[in-house]
């Protein structure tokens, strides 16, 4: 029996590890949780460059409509242009790769009032050392009397 249990926890432990595991959910109890979560990840996924998480943090209904629809699947096209912005010192347009993002320098969330959503103002320093103005808006939707998920909406402003 003592084996058994051994094995069943081995095999257990194998799975997880091999399978990536990583708590990415965007579902929190409450609404403001929801919001710190998407940030969060938000800066962990800029700083990574993780396409994967970037994309996770999208409103599905945008990821649907831009991703899917209007871009035919073209997700490095999708996020270069979700991060395109106006370079702080400068003043011009810039439209950075994925690839070349290094890390979330500041972020302001500013509610919207009665339109359930956040405007996401931030400054994203680029491997170059440029910095990019970002505007978003995030969307919260309630899934349950205690499930919220945020989600990120580009081309804001």
């Amino acid at each position: 029996m003592k084996r058994t249990y051994l094995s069943l926890l081995l095999i257990s432990t194998l799975l997880s590890a091999c399978s990536g595991a990583k708590d990415v959910s965007l579902i929190a109890d409450t609404e403001g949780e929801a919001v710190d979560r998407a940030v969060s990840l938000l800066k962990q996924g800029v700083a990574k460059q993780d396409k994967k998480l970037l994309m996770e943090l999208m409103d599905p209904d945008y990821v649907r409509e831009q991703h899917d629809q209007f871009l035919g699947g073209r997700t490095d096209q999708f996020l270069n242009e979700f991060f395109s912005g106006e370079n702080v010192e400068r003043g011009e347009f810039v439209n950075p790769h994925v690839e070349d993002l290094k890390s979330v320098v500041d972020v302001t969330v500013t509610e919207l009032e009665g339109e359930g959503s956040y405007e996401v103002n931030a400054i994203i320093e680029m491997k170059s050392g440029i910095r990019v103005h970002n505007n978003w808006r995030l969307v919260v939707n309630q899934l349950s009397s205690k499930q919220f998920r945020a989600g990120l909406i580009g081309g804001v402003g």
